[in-house]
C-alpha cells in the first residue's frame, strides 16, 4: 500500500515574507502568531513579514520563523490530506516533526525550539563558523577538503551534496581551495557551524529544556536525523534530539528508510522546496511535492 510521508525544511529554507503563504488562511495563521510572541517576547510575525534578510538569517530568529510557519502549514495540511503515514525532519525540522507527530504540544515545541536557538547563537558568538554545501563532488574530493580545512561532515543529504561545518577561518580556507581545484562549493545561509562540536554548549542547554518539557510518544513514526530510523517511543526520540545538535544529519537515511517502509509521496512541509529537490536528487521513483508548490498551484 502506499504510503505518505511529511518532511519538515530546516535552516536555509527562511525568506523574507514568507507569510504570504498564507494569504487564504489569515484567521487560521493568526493564532499561531499571537501564541509565539507571547512565548518569545517579541514580535516575530514583523520578521518574517519584513526582515531584514540579515535578521531572519540570524539563528535566533530563524529557528523560530521556520518552526512557525512549517507548524501552521502542517496544520493546513492535516485538515486537507489527514495526517501521513511517516514522518521526518531536517535538523530544525526534526522539532516541527515532533509537534506533527504529537510529541509535543506547539507551544512547547516552540520553547524548544527558542531555548536551542538561543544556545546556537551564543555558540556562534564564542566560536564563529559556518556551512558549505558540496555539490556533486566524489568522496576523495570531499575528503581533499575536510583534510585541508578541518571542517568536518554536518549533513549528509544526498549522493549529489554533502554539507561542511566548521569556524569562520576554516570556511574560508575549504572555499578558497575548492575555488582552486574547481570544486562546486556554495555558503550556506547560516550563522554558525551547526552539527559540529562547536555546538557542545548548546547541547546542555537542549538537555536542560528537554528534562523540563512535557513529551508524549508518537502517533506517527519519526525518522530521526541522528541514526535515520523511525521511532515512537518519547525516551528515545528525546535521546536522539539532544544527539542530533553536535552529530551529522543522516538524511539520505531517513529517506530511504521511509522509502524501504511503503513511502511513495512525500511532501514538504515548510517554506521553499529544498528538501523536494534533494528527495528527488535521492530517489526519483518516489513523488515529491511542497506546501509552497502546492499553494502556488492552488491545490489548497
Amino acid at each position: 500500500m502506499d504510503k505518505l510521508s511529511y518532511i519538515f525544511s530546516g535552516q536555509g529554507s527562511q525568506y523574507v515574507g514568507m507569510d504570504a503563504l498564507f494569504e487564504k488562511f489569515p484567521n487560521f495563521s493568526k493564532d499561531y502568531f499571537i501564541k509565539a510572541n507571547d512565548i518569545l517576547g517579541y514580535d516575530i510575525y514583523n520578521i518574517i513579514k519584513n526582515g531584514p534578510s540579515e535578521k531572519i538569517n540570524s539563528t535566533r530568529y530563524t529557528q523560530p520563523a521556520i518552526f512557525i510557519i512549517s507548524s501552521i502549514a502542517f496544520d493546513i495540511l492535516k485538515n486537507e490530506y489527514g495526517l501521513p503515514d511517516f514522518c521526518s525532519g531536517h535538523s530544525l525540522g526534526e522539532i516541527s516533526a515532533l509537534y506533527a507527530c504529537n510529541v509535543l504540544t506547539y507551544e512547547d515545541a516552540l520553547i524548544l525550539v527558542n531555548n536551542r536557538a538561543r544556545a546556537m547563537e551564543i555558540c556562534s558568538e564564542k566560536n564563529p563558523g559556518g556551512m558549505i554545501a558540496l555539490i556533486n563532488q566524489s568522496e576523495s574530493k570531499i575528503e581533499s577538503v575536510l583534510n585541508i580545512s578541518n571542517l568536518v561532515i554536518a549533513n549528509f543529504n544526498s549522493d549529489k551534496q554533502t554539507i561542511l561545518s566548521g569556524s569562520d577561518k576554516s570556511i574560508k580556507i575549504a572555499l578558497d581551495f575548492c575555488i582552486n581545484k574547481k570544486i562546486k562549493a556554495i555558503k550556506l545561509p547560516v550563522s554558525g557551524a551547526f552539527h559540529s562540536k562547536l555546538m557542545g554548549s548548546a547541547s546542555d542547554t537542549l538537555l536542560e529544556t528537554i528534562n523540563q518539557l512535557n513529551f508524549d510518544d508518537a502517533n506517527i513514526p519519526l525518522y530521526q536525523n541522528y541514526d535515520g530510523l523511525p521511532y515512537m517511543d518519547k525516551i528515545l526520540i528525546k535521546k536522539n534530539i539532544i544527539k542530533q545538535l553536535t552529530s551529522p544529519v543522516l538524511w539520505k537515511n531517513c529517506v530511504d528508510n521511509m522509502i524501504k517502509d511503503g513511502a511513495s509521496s512525500f511532501i514538504e512541509v515548510g517554506p521553499k522546496n529544498v528538501l523536494s529537490s534533494i528527495n528527488k536528487s535521492i530517489n526519483k521513483n518516489v513523488s515529491t511535492d511542497s506546501f509552497e508548490n502546492l499553494i502556488k498551484n492552488e491545490s489548497i
